[in-house]
Parts: C-alpha cells; structure tokens; sequence
C-alpha cells in the first residue's frame, strides 16, 4: 500500500483496525467496536468477583457510556467512546507507517511515461535544407504571402478611405438641409410677425 492509498481507503476505526494488524501494529489494539465492548464485558462478568461488591460492580456497569460505534478500553471494565477521534488515530498510524517504513514507493503515472517514451522515439523532422529548389519554393510562397497581406491592407483601406467620403459627403447634405429649414422657419416667423402689424 502507498501513502496515497492508505489516505483513499483508510476511512474509518475499522480499517485503520485491519491496517494494524496486517502491518503488525498495535496502536489500535485498546481501540473496540461496541460489539468487541460487549463480549469482552460479558466475558468479564465471569470474574465478578475480583470487582469487589455488587454495589460497585453495578457503579462500574453504569459509568459505561452506550449508544457509540467505538470505544477506548483503559483497563478492566473501563470503556471509553472516541466516535469524534479517528482523525487522531488516523494521524498516530499514519506517523507510525511513515517511521518504519511501510508504505510502497509510488508509482509515476503511466501516461506520463508514454509521453515520454513517445518523445524519446519521435525521429527527427528532415528538411532537404541543402536543395536550392526548395529554398526557392520556400521564398516564393514567403513572397507569396507578402504581396497578398499587402494587397488586402491596400484593400481595406481604399474602401475606409471610400466610406469615409460618403459619410462626409452625407453629412454635408444634412448640415445643408438643416440650415436651409432654420431659414425658411425663421423667414416664416418673420412674416407672421409683420403681419401683426399690418
């Protein structure tokens, strides 16, 4: 298992459980699922009496939380619930791999190394460099190319130059046409004004 593996599939006391005892661990060996808690306590019971009085075998049972997944053993019938913990187990087997070792070295992608593999292999692009006939062919279609961008560019900017005179020349016309109709309006407002007084 990689390190990576063990973050992708350790995802619960249970598997960090299986994970220890595969690599002979025993950080999780106090760790116990409710129904380990059980038999063990009930397996316990056999020996009550070395818990003194059944008044303080009956304090014991009762201090004992219920209702969690995973609890912590610290001795004798004490049972500790750590459901909110595994990130803390998680983390103490995590640095316990690490420190010895455990885990596989990782692999690099193999995609990458086809990549690789393809751009070792790929044989080099020849040009017949040396030939004078290709060289030719090579400026003439750079000469090619040249007189094309520069009949386009001759192009476009006779027809802005053209678009630009017809819009200038519109204008014009609509500069005149506005003059003319604030004169004919004014000479109007003349006459109706002279007609006041005649």
């Amino acid at each position: 298992m990689t390190r990576a593996e063990f973050d992708e599939t350790i995802a619960d006391f249970a598997d960090l459980k299986d994970f220890c005892f595969q690599q002979d661990c025993d950080l999780m060996d106090n760790v116990y699922c409710e129904g380990d808690m059980d038999d063990y306590i009930n397996e316990e019971l056999r020996y009550a009496r070395d818990y003194g009085p059944w008044w303080d075998l009956r304090d014991i049972l009762n201090d004992i939380e219920t209702g969690y997944n995973w609890y912590l053993h610290d001795g004798g019938l004490n049972f500790e619930p750590i459901d909110d913990r595994f990130e803390l187990y998680f983390d103490d087997v995590l640095r316990w791999a690490e420190d010895n070792d455990v885990f596989d070295p990782e692999e690099e992608p193999e995609e990458e190394e086809a990549e690789e593999d393809q751009a070792e292999e790929a044989p080099e692009a020849e040009f017949p460099v040396e030939d004078p006939s290709f060289l030719q062919s090579c400026a003439a279609s750079s000469a090619e190319v040249f007189q094309a961008y520069q009949d386009a560019k001759e192009a476009a900017i006779a027809k802005a130059m053209r678009e630009a005179t017809e819009w200038a020349a519109r204008r014009a016309e609509l500069e005149a046409a506005t003059r003319e109709a604030e004169r004919a309006e004014k000479e109007q407002d003349d006459r109706a004004f002279m007609a006041l007084f005649a």
